[in-house]
């Protein structure tokens, strides 16, 4: 499994029921930021959440588990969790 960032410059209630629909044990970090876990590539994750020119814009980062930072705890394990599946 890979863990993937996927920022939305604008999400919308269709991007983020992609988002539910496609990865249901993705975190929301902020209401644009969301972490997914999948064995996919970026551009599939992208095409499922309905980035691209006729969809949402935003982007997906795959992590590569060198990331720091201060926010919730639930938010490190949920990191901690996906990682372990990997």
């Amino acid at each position: 499994m890979f863990v993937f960032a996927v920022v939305l410059t604008e999400p919308t209630e269709e991007t983020k029921r992609r988002i539910q629909s496609h990865y249901p044990d993705y975190h929301e970090l902020t209401p644009n930021v969301f972490l997914v876990s999948s064995e996919e590539f970026a551009k599939e994750v992208k095409a499922k959440i309905g980035i691209g020119a006729d969809g949402a814009d935003g982007v997906v980062f795959r992590l590569n588990h060198a990331y720091s930072g201060y926010t919730s705890r639930d938010t490190w394990e949920w990191l901690s969790r996906a990682e372990q599946m990997a």
